[in-house]
């Protein structure tokens, strides 16, 4: 289970050109990709597969975080910052939740969080610009404490 920009939605993972920087190859994406074996690619889906071959969740293939045949539970959206991880968060609830082969109260799961890239950008871009710190480190504080509280709250285990 995955939320986050666009590292962990795995952009350019297979790119073989510059427009292909663009794609989500998510099935490459290390915290939760799982297209290949562990041999061929090593991802944290690969590692916990040689453990337990019904892990489920991750994600296979190339596509964007609304795609469920390829995304799964990989809530990563490209450019996000960490005022989207509360929403992210929340999609990630409400897609364990509908899923039927989720058991929400028993099932262990791993929550992985990779934001702050593109909040450092900004916040460098607000402070030169008009010189405001809305993207500043207690916003993006609040916004994590946010998300967490939401998974938290919802997802024990």
């Amino acid at each position: 289970h995955l939320l986050n920009a666009g590292v962990k939605a795995g952009n350019g993972a297979n790119a073989y050109g510059p427009l292909a920087v663009l794609k989500e190859y998510r099935g490459l994406a290390f915290p939760i990709g799982g297209d290949m074996t562990l041999e061929e690619h090593i991802t944290i889906p690969n590692v916990l597969r040689k453990f337990n071959p019904n892990l489920f969740g991750y994600s296979t293939g190339v596509g964007n975080w609304n795609s469920w045949e390829v995304s799964k539970l990989n809530m990563a959206v490209p450019g996000s910052e960490a005022k989207d991880m509360p929403v992210q968060a929340q999609r990630l609830v409400d897609a364990m939740r509908k899923h039927p082969e989720i058991n929400i109260t028993n099932d262990w799961k791993l929550v992985n969080i990779f934001v702050g890239g593109n909040d450092v950008c900004r916040a460098c871009h607000d402070f030169h610009a008009n010189r405001t710190t809305a993207h500043g480190p207690e916003m993006f504080k609040q916004h994590l404490v946010e998300a967490i509280k939401i998974l938290k709250d919802n997802l024990p285990r």
